[in-house]
């Protein structure tokens, strides 16, 4: 059985184990998105796709694998075998290594630059993909048009109120799902519309305030479980 071929209930691998480090240290707002399980399962499947196109368990591998969790293989327009070319093409020499890869991944300059450039999705493909998860029945309800209009409402809603960290746009655009697009201007929900214009919050705490205080008056929130 391959290194990273794990059986359900075993511990991570050498080799998957490294993968998900390397996703923790260069994409950690991705990871925390998806939670370990997920990246772990996720990982897995792009290591096999990976043995797959001939890579075998190598360095370019993993940076592979890495490439098609970011991209998440359904995004239109992925190809897993010209993915496979350019991890090859981010070794030295443009080869693949013969041997099995032991030790610790480096991850040189050139191959972060080939998983950033081909496969990474657009933020409005990730904000969907997000509130997929955390929203699967109201979201497989829309259409994609309406889908759509509703991450660049919470965009919007971030713009208006000079929020421009991810995670606070993420946590808007939820809100826009929960409540409804401007929100922050319908009689019940006034309040949330102080803390946005407020000039002494933090804009990165904002959202979660709002979040918390709709916890604490038992109102409908996002699901964190499925985040």
């Amino acid at each position: 059985m391959s290194s990273w071929n794990r059986v359900a209930g075993a511990p991570p691998s050498a080799l998957l184990r490294h993968a998900l480090t390397s996703l923790k240290q260069h994409y950690a707002w991705e990871y925390r998105a998806l939670g370990e399980s997920e990246a772990l399962r996720r990982l897995q499947e792009g290591l096999s796709t990976a043995h797959r196109q001939g890579l075998g368990e190598t360095p370019q591998a993993v940076l592979f694998a890495l490439g098609q969790v970011l991209a998440d293989a359904a995004t239109p327009g992925y190809d897993a075998t010209s993915w496979a070319t350019t991890c090859r093409r981010s070794a030295p020499g443009h080869g693949v290594a013969k041997g099995p890869w032991k030790g610790a991944l480096t991850i040189r300059d050139a191959q972060m630059q080939a998983f950033e450039n081909p496969a990474k999705p657009s933020v409005q493909e990730r904000q969907l993909s997000h509130l997929r998860r955390v929203f699967p029945e109201r979201m497989s309800a829309l259409s994609p048009a309406a889908a759509l209009a509703l991450v660049e409402e919470g965009a919007a809603t971030a713009q208006r109120h000079g929020i421009q960290d991810p995670k606070s746009i993420t946590l808007l655009t939820d809100l826009v799902v929960v409540k409804g697009p401007g929100f922050e201007d319908t009689p019940t929900m006034a309040w949330s519309g102080a803390i946005l214009r407020s000039a002494s919050i933090p804009s990165e705490e904002k959202a979660g305030m709002i979040l918390r205080m709709l916890k604490q008056q038992g109102s409908e929130v996002p699901n964190a479980t499925n985040r």
